[in-house]
């Protein structure tokens, strides 16, 4: 569903994290000074010379921004990576999905915490530099590290974790093992009816201030090296080009193990996680994976995907704002996804269709360049077009995840009424080849010739000479300079004449034959439309007739200007007469 507005009303968030006390920090300049003095005083043998002067290699910051503006800027960067809660807290609760400040409002965004190299230019967005860091693993994780340097380190890194109340005498932590985090991601889908691989989701491992994001594998699969200590885990439902929301600005997540130096194998299979899980795999599909020749929505801001866990008006919505940001209202979601519209919940293939269908409203608005042009298209062929790429991309993934072609939503009992008749089967019936038509029509020819299975065929003109239409006539080239069949045609001066095309009829020459659409002989049922086109490619209904189309009248004309070999006039005609009479 398509709507234009400038306001709506927040949803109440559930399952915010919890934090609980600020923990000393480590990894302060201070700290790890203090940590080389005490470390000397119990091991003064260690080869202190090799260590470089203790000072600030990277700052722990969180921004401010105030409207998406700022924010894009922030999540432009690829290198920065943001963290909506302070990453020097205890954490209370392992179930939170979501964190904002409470000093806050709900409808302004909450600070962004993040890391950034002490000689990186800060960002012009309100800022506090929260603490100079000293980072040691960001000095012997390198090429040929000297040895000797790589183990005062570590035992620096555990001194300052010591005194701070992190370790116990003796403990090991970064002087530990070297190990590498890994785990599988996996959500249920109840068309396979089981779990299948979260592809694509970006998953954060953290200790403290390090930390390493990876993506999941086409097998749902993840892995990261070089970490000594104990991790966190933790998907971040976000990629470069959209994230999954919870009311207006919270960042979803799901919370793995923590503390922990085991492998984290998760199967999403219920609550808000599930339907956070199949929007992800809608949206990753759509942007990154194989979708068929379509283009990609790519937007110039980061798509905002809303998921809102109760019952709404709708299966989904696209708000069409993705051009511009509204004043007063900084944070509006370009899409809303709801939990059901009243009884039983969404299945999750009906919340992957709905995320394709909203999405693809907002390729078709950067197909037609602005919101100002996409406009004025007509509603019928704004949501047909977002049906059938629904219809499409579904196809593809279910296919791809090995469970077969599925017929989703594909509207082959659409009959044009009810409130809705708008979700209707225009572009699946252009690259289907299954007619829907209740009692499809009998054809005959009762102007001559004979039915081919799909046409009239009138008859050929002599060997040499081409057939032709002109002027509602049937004619071929002269035999020689002047020359016609005896009894079959005659010399009007320049051609040979042969018949003229019968009203009502659609006359045309095909592999230099003459050919009389056919005429239906017996009635039919036309609850349905009578969908005898097939063969359109849908990259070829996208770039060359969507593109191009506002309404019904300009869609027939770029539907026979770009029709496929078998396909012709009078089959685009008689289909679109029953949307041109609704």
């Amino acid at each position: 569903m398509l709507f234009f507005a400038t306001s709506f009303a927040q949803d109440a968030p559930t399952n915010p994290m919890q934090l609980g006390s600020q923990l000393t920090n480590p990894y302060t300049v201070a700290a790890m000074q203090a940590a080389k003095i005490s470390l000397q005083a119990k091991k003064p043998n260690l080869s202190y010379h090799l260590l470089p002067t203790i000072a600030a290699t990277r700052y722990y910051v969180r921004y401010r921004p105030i409207n998406d503006v700022e924010f894009d800027v922030l999540r432009s960067d690829s290198t920065l990576e943001l963290f909506e809660y302070p990453l020097d807290y205890e954490i209370l609760n392992g179930e939170g999905t979501w964190y904002h400040d409470p000093n806050i409002p709900n409808n302004e965004i909450t600070w962004q915490y993040c890391v950034i190299e002490k000689n990186v230019a800060l960002k012009p967005v309100t800022y506090e530099i929260l603490a100079d860091l000293f980072l040691p693993e960001s000095l012997i994780e390198v090429p040929n590290v000297n040895t000797e340097l790589e183990s005062l380190m570590l035992e620096i890194i555990d001194e300052a974790f010591l005194n701070a109340g992190h370790l116990a005498e003796g403990e090991f932590g970064a002087r530990a093992s070297k190990w590498s985090p890994s785990g599988t991601v996996t959500v249920y889908d109840d068309l396979v009816g089981s779990q299948i691989p979260v592809v694509g989701a970006k998953i954060r491992v953290r200790n403290w201030f390090k930390y390493k994001k990876v993506f999941t594998n086409s097998n749902g699969y993840f892995s990261t090296a070089n970490f000594r200590t104990n991790v966190n885990y933790q998907i971040v439902w976000e990629r470069y080009r959209y994230d999954i929301r919870n009311n207006w600005s919270l960042q979803e997540h799901v919370r793995g193990t923590q503390n922990t130096k085991s492998s984290w194998n998760v199967g999403i299979s219920s609550g808000k996680s599930l339907r956070h899980a199949t929007i992800h795999r809608a949206a990753t599909r759509y942007f990154y994976g194989n979708i068929g020749g379509l283009k990609r929505p790519n937007i110039w801001a980061k798509l905002k995907i809303n998921y809102v866990d109760k019952a709404g008006s709708a299966q989904g919505i696209n708000r069409g704002s993705h051009w511009q940001y509204f004043v007063g209202f900084p944070l509006m979601p370009y899409m809303k996804i709801w939990k059901s519209t009243g009884g039983s919940s969404y299945s999750t293939h009906q919340i992957f269709a709905t995320t394709i269908h909203e999405i693809g409203h907002t390729s078709h608005i950067q197909l037609m360049n602005t919101a100002a042009q996409f406009g004025q298209v007509d509603k019928l062929l704004r949501e047909s077009w977002a049906t059938a790429i629904e219809y499409y991309i579904s196809n593809i993934e279910y296919i791809a995840i090995g469970y077969g072609a599925i017929n989703i939503n594909s509207k082959q009992n659409w009959d044009g009424t009810g409130s809705n008749f708008e979700y209707s089967p225009l572009f699946v019936d252009v690259i289907d080849n299954y007619n829907q038509a209740a009692s499809p029509p009998v054809y005959g020819c009762p102007s001559g010739g004979f039915w081919d299975g799909a046409n009239c065929f009138i008859g050929s003109p002599p060997i040499n000479t081409n057939a032709f239409v002109y002027s509602n006539n049937f004619y071929h080239s002269p035999i020689g300079s002047n020359g016609c069949v005896a009894n079959t045609t005659f010399y009007d001066g320049s051609n040979c004449w042969f018949m003229g095309i019968p009203s009502g009829r659609t006359g045309f020459v095909y592999n230099n034959a003459w050919y009389l659409s056919p005429v239906i002989t017996i009635n039919y049922s036309t609850a349905r439309p009578n969908d005898e086109i097939t063969g359109y490619s849908m990259s070829i209904v996208e770039s060359q007739i969507v593109k191009n189309s506002y309404g019904l009248s300009s869609l027939q004309t770029r539907l026979k200007v770009n029709k496929p070999s078998g396909v012709t006039n009078a089959q685009i005609d008689m289909y679109l007469n029953f949307y041109f009479n609704l």
